[in-house]
């Protein structure tokens, strides 16, 4: 299932990272597991419809339609994998374009 988690936000990178850019993701240790940071250089998530990201079905970029491969609960799923998990998934805020999903895992996930 962690690996469903990773697919849904590194195919999401991939769609909207820009014209040139390349998805990499940035992994490092943290406060007692691990972080893995998926960012991309697409259009963002507009301000307005961050507090409804986790939400099933919820579509808040307007620019992330059905048309473009997306149907909505990948967000969702995910971050209901990581939680099952003992992990998390949350938006991180940066100042760069884009945007960046982190993956917390602890050291030991639940199988």
């Amino acid at each position: 299932m962690l690996r469903r988690v990773m697919d849904n936000l590194v195919d999401s990178a991939i769609r909207y990272k820009g014209e040139g850019a390349a998805v990499a993701l940035l992994v490092c240790a943290s406060n007692g597991g691990w972080n893995v940071d998926v960012p991309d250089h697409g259009p963002g998530v507009p301000a307005r419809y961050r507090s409804q990201l986790f939400s099933r079905f919820a579509r808040p970029d307007l620019a992330r339609s059905a048309e473009d491969g997306g149907a909505g609960p990948g967000l969702a799923l995910s971050a209901a994998i990581a939680h099952a998990h003992r992990g998390s998934l949350e938006r991180v805020e940066n100042e760069e374009p884009g945007a960046v999903f982190r993956v917390h895992l602890p050291r030991r996930v639940a199988a």
